[in-house]
């Protein structure tokens, strides 16, 4: 009966033991799952080590759309230019690049309608006299000759601007004042450059028929008479835009820049085709 008793007893010590080596088997095993995110953001971090080529790859293609867009401007310029296939080199220290009207005075410069006040300078802001406005348009003409004499008395024989004035008035495309002056110092006004641009348009044989309505301008009622056609003709053909969405400013003084964009439209526009010439 002892030899019985000490059976079971055996069975449990082996079935005891079993189990201590199961469980000190699992404590000494992998490690949890639960620890998993933690080496996947360890692989996200190292994973971002590439991006360095990337950024750089991203800098390439910036500087190639870059290089692309200046070999665009010069095109543009090319074409504003108008004189084969390299932009105009512009010597004035008062024109840089980035300007608004720098395409406009390289065009004008371009094609010998408007020169510098200097060797240098463009003077931009400075305004346009009448006698200025009346010799690019006389340029603009091919320098024609003269149907006859000045005979406004305040015009000096002589100066660069007589010539082109005696061919103006002698087409109608400019009066005097009624004291019988000119005035060729006198600063242009807008609605003085829409009257006298569409004289000399209606000369070089454009139509003029067009009329933009100008009652959506403020201040409609300032311009003069005489000049309300021709500030309507100007203003639907783009050459003359309000100096604001709503307002003309008709006595407003017109600049050197805003002269050589307004140019640049109308012979863009008009120039070859009112010359009869090929269009290039």
């Amino acid at each position: 009966m002892k030899n019985k008793s000490i059976i079971p007893n055996i069975i449990g010590m082996i079935i005891i033991s079993i189990l201590l080596i199961f469980g000190a088997s699992r404590c000494s095993g992998p490690v949890p799952q639960a620890t998993a995110p933690d080496t996947a953001k360890d692989s996200a971090t190292e994973q971002t080590v590439p991006e360095t080529d990337a950024e750089d790859a991203e800098t390439g293609a910036e500087e190639a759309e870059t290089e692309g867009e200046d070999a665009e401007s010069a095109e543009e310029e090319t074409a504003s230019a108008g004189e084969g296939s390299a932009p105009v080199e512009l010597a004035f220290t008062d024109v840089p690049d980035y300007e608004w009207y720098r395409d406009s005075v390289a065009y004008v410069f371009g094609k010998g309608l408007m020169n510098g006040v200097t060797e240098d300078t463009f003077s931009p802001d400075s305004p346009v006299s009448r006698g200025m406005l009346v010799t690019i348009l006389h340029r603009m003409a091919g320098s024609p000759d003269a149907a006859g004499a000045v005979t406004f008395p305040d015009v000096t024989p002589g100066f660069y601007y007589e010539a082109p004035i005696a061919w103006a008035a002698g087409n109608g495309i400019v009066n005097g004042y009624p004291d019988g002056n000119f005035g060729p110092e006198d600063s242009v006004t807008r609605e003085q450059m829409a009257t006298i641009l569409s004289r000399y348009a209606q000369n070089q044989g454009v139509d003029t028929s067009a009329a933009a309505d100008l009652s959506v301008f403020s201040d409609r009622d300032m311009v003069n008479d005489y000049a309300v056609a021709p500030f309507a003709w100007a203003n639907a053909v783009q050459l003359i835009n309000g100096v604001t969405a709503d307002t003309l400013v008709p006595q407003g003084q017109a600049t050197r820049a805003q002269m050589a964009t307004i140019i640049m439209r109308y012979d863009q526009q008009f120039g070859q085709e009112a010359a009869g010439l090929p269009q290039e």
